[in-house]
């Protein structure tokens, strides 16, 4: 393998590990949202979260980069279907890749449900409270919806 081959080689490994990682903290984000585990334990795989993803974006740049200085700059498909060492480490990582994707826009999904049931049961508690002002996230009063959402 050329320099150049046996760096994309190596990073694509470091993304088949980074993204494995991703997938288990993803997996941990998905029992902690259905579990109703406390929010600190949220805030911590969020925290997990946001370091794994950057570090995924990381090792994509470098490895476009990698592409780029590459003569002729070339793309992942051909240069896989063209070395079968790198198309094995490449079609070993694209199930991952997806597999994240699903994963976080699972949670995404049931983090908007969360979100608006929380929003539904602050509206029906200001609107029994005769409160008709909330705060934003940075203390700025804001008018608080007082839609009925429900009625016996």
């Amino acid at each position: 393998m050329t320099e150049h081959l046996t760096q994309l080689h190596q990073l694509l490994s470091r993304e088949q590990e980074e993204t494995d990682a991703f997938v288990a903290v993803l997996e941990q984000e998905a029992q902690i949202l259905t579990s109703g585990a406390d929010p600190q334990a949220l805030a911590d795989v969020t925290q997990s979260k946001w370091y794994r993803a950057n570090a995924l974006n990381t090792l994509r740049v470098q490895r476009q980069a990698l592409l780029d200085t590459m003569n002729p700059a070339t793309d992942m498909a051909t240069l896989a279907a063209m070395h079968p060492d790198i198309g094995a480490v490449w079609n070993d990582l694209k199930p991952s890749f997806e597999r994240a994707r699903e994963l976080n826009a699972s949670n995404g999904v049931v983090i908007e449900h969360l979100r608006k049931s929380t929003e539904e049961a602050m509206a029906v508690l200001r609107a029994a409270s005769g409160q008709a002002t909330v705060y934003t996230a940075n203390g700025r009063p804001t008018a608080a919806s007082t839609r009925v959402l429900a009625t016996r």
